[in-house]
């Protein structure tokens, strides 16, 4: 039996603090923005621009900064495994946790460390953990820290679906999982490419930002534009803003 995990059991300790250090940080940060641009804008010109663009800011800092730090959370509590009957398995130890809020966040990440070193020595006694076996390798998208295997996978119940799964950049052991994946793959090897999520991403959020301004200058209440584009404007500022909110979630699944 071979197993691949990314997190190092004696440091695997410090990554609930860690977590809850780092979603408090990243609070406090957009707290700070939002306040600072409502403070400069008392005493500045457009004071009513430099609000709403520091609120702007620290909702975008506050949904790209959370991204990575799920990301970070995600390379540390994924587990691979191949049993002897050649059968390559992976666990996500975050499946069970519930709840919100910081206090959560440090709960869940024990759950997830807790979890992780049961299964492990449940693995190392010759046991099943309720991992989920990779049938098939669908797809390999390349990530700023890894790679995200979209996979045809068979549940511990049974039933057959797809999941995406995170493999991080030096894993122990890295080569040898790459290639089970090539054997697992359609034909000659998936193809590993650059996701094209963000491109659209960025560019649904560049077409959301146009109509937002055309919508706040053709508002009655400034009347730099004709008010008749107001409603079609603020209608694809909706649909723009669904968009990126699809291609941030796509990205983030690896599909």
């Amino acid at each position: 039996m071979m197993i691949w995990c990314a997190a190092k059991e004696e440091k695997r300790r410090y990554r609930p603090f860690w977590m809850l250090a780092g979603g408090f940080g990243l609070f406090l940060l957009c707290m700070l923005l939002a306040a600072g641009s409502a403070v400069l804008a008392l005493y500045a010109p457009y004071g009513e621009w430099i609000s709403l663009g520091g609120c702007i800011l620290a909702a975008a800092v506050g949904v790209m900064l959370g991204c990575r730090l799920g990301s970070w959370s995600a390379e540390g509590n994924t587990l691979f495994w191949l049993d002897d009957e050649d059968r390559l398995f992976a666990l996500d130890t975050r499946g069970g946790a519930r709840g919100r809020g910081l206090y959560a966040l440090l709960e869940r990440e024990k759950a997830a460390a807790k979890r992780m070193q049961k299964a492990r020595q449940q693995l190392e006694a010759g046991q099943d953990p309720g991992g989920i076996e990779l049938l098939e390798v669908l797809r390999v998208t390349l990530r700023r820290r890894g790679r995200t295997v979209r996979a045809r996978v068979r549940y511990p119940g049974g039933g057959v679906g797809e999941r995406s799964f995170f493999l991080p950049d030096g894993l122990a052991g890295e080569e040898a999982l790459l290639n089970l994946l090539d054997r697992k793959a359609r034909g000659a090897g998936p193809e590993i490419t650059a996701s094209r999520w963000p491109g659209i991403a960025a560019g649904s959020a560049l077409a959301l930002a146009l109509f937002v301004l055309l919508c706040v200058f053709s508002h009655p209440a400034v009347g730099r534009l004709p008010e008749a584009i107001y409603f079609p404007s603020l209608a694809a500022a909706f649909a723009a803003l669904f968009l990126l909110c699809y291609a941030a979630v796509k990205h983030r699944r690896g599909e």
